[in-house]
């Protein structure tokens, strides 16, 4: 037996309908929408740690945060996760003095061994977490970095815009990389 569903939808036309129907539903509020808010990748002692901007706690306010996630960049692949860090259903709150380090596992929490990271490899970090407040669509939050050795072996971290990744770049690049965070 044959079936014929007539010809494919396309994907603008699907679109189309998806907005139309969220749109007599009202689900086209702000509070519908997601996105990633940006991180913060600082040195604590020797070891990189994550938190939030000033300016998306400014913004957004505090949130609770349920995972974290470092990967490395490899040309032509996706993504190779390097270390992963759970902490639902024990979430903490990511305040302006909180900054999560790299291998650190609380108590409580579950983890993967975290590997020495490499210097001048692109890393990605991505935290599982939102506010408390129904307008923020915030889902998570991002950043891009690399370590870069400074005079007498000390690590500087470098905090990579989006751009550069999206070059296809696996290796940090100094010149073409922004130091600090927002």
């Amino acid at each position: 037996m044959n079936v014929s569903l007539g010809p494919p939808i396309r994907a603008r036309h699907l679109a189309a309908v998806v907005l139309a129907l969220t749109a007599q539903l009202g689900t086209t509020d702000a509070s519908a929408m997601s996105r990633m808010g940006s991180l913060e990748v600082r040195l604590q002692g020797d070891t990189p740690c994550f938190t939030i901007t000033r300016k998306e706690r400014w913004w957004n306010g505090v949130p609770m945060i349920h995972s974290v996630g470092v990967s490395a960049y490899v040309r032509g692949a996706p993504p190779t996760p390097v270390w992963h860090l759970r902490l639902f259903p024990n979430a903490i709150r990511l305040d302006r003095d909180t900054c999560l380090p790299y291998g650190h596992s609380p108590a409580g929490a579950g983890s993967t061994e975290a590997p020495r990271l490499v210097p001048w490899q692109i890393y990605a970090v991505g935290i599982g977490g939102r506010t408390d407040r129904p307008s923020d669509g915030t889902q998570g939050y991002s950043a891009d970095f690399c370590l870069v050795p400074g005079e007498g072996g000390a690590m500087t971290v470098v905090n990579l815009s989006g751009e550069s990744i999206q070059r296809g770049q696996t290796r940090c690049h100094a010149g073409s990389a922004r130091s600090g965070a927002e």
